[in-house]
């Protein structure tokens, strides 16, 4: 199972505002939540997304070297090591913790068609999706970034010391 583009890209950001030693301006904020509006609205339209997403993130210099460090990071991930990247039960329903319980109960899981993407791999993107639109579409993303226990496990496993 390889992640696709907008995986890394997304968990990146997460991760680079839950690592982000500056606050986010007011601009910051107001674009990051234009992102997860688009996020909700069109989520297939993730080469659009994912341009203004790097405009925002090309913006801010202390941004973008977390970005590009910890993206840099999962890309050279394996795929064991991918498959630990999912969030568990617990984990997703503290981002959504009344749909989370409705979600696991009506997953239907099927064998992998040939040509498809695996099954796993579309359940990080829209878990991956999921998250950042609460992230980004709250007030304040870094501090929402911070809290979620996720992130805190991928920080201490998966990557080095000091991102």
């Amino acid at each position: 199972m390889a992640t696709s583009s907008s995986d890394n890209t997304l968990l990146a950001l997460l991760l680079a505002l839950k690592t982000l030693k500056t606050p986010l301006s007011e601009t910051e904020r107001a674009k990051l939540y234009e992102v997860g509006e688009q996020l909700e609205l069109d989520p297939d339209d993730w080469e659009f997304i994912r341009e203004g997403l790097i405009a925002i993130i090309a913006d801010n210099p202390s941004l973008k070297k977390n970005f590009q460090d910890i993206l840099t990071h999962l890309n050279a991930l394996d795929g064991n090591q991918e498959r630990q990247l999912l969030p568990t039960a617990r984990e997703l329903a503290q981002v959504n913790p009344t749909d989370n319980s409705i979600e696991e109960r009506s997953i239907e899981r099927r064998g992998n068609v040939e040509g498809e993407p695996e099954f796993e791999s579309l359940e990080i993107l829209n878990t991956s999706q999921k998250i950042a639109k609460k992230v980004l579409k709250g007030s304040n993303p870094v501090a929402a970034a911070r809290e979620l226990n996720w992130l805190e496990r991928i920080t201490k496993t998966f990557l080095p010391p000091g991102e």
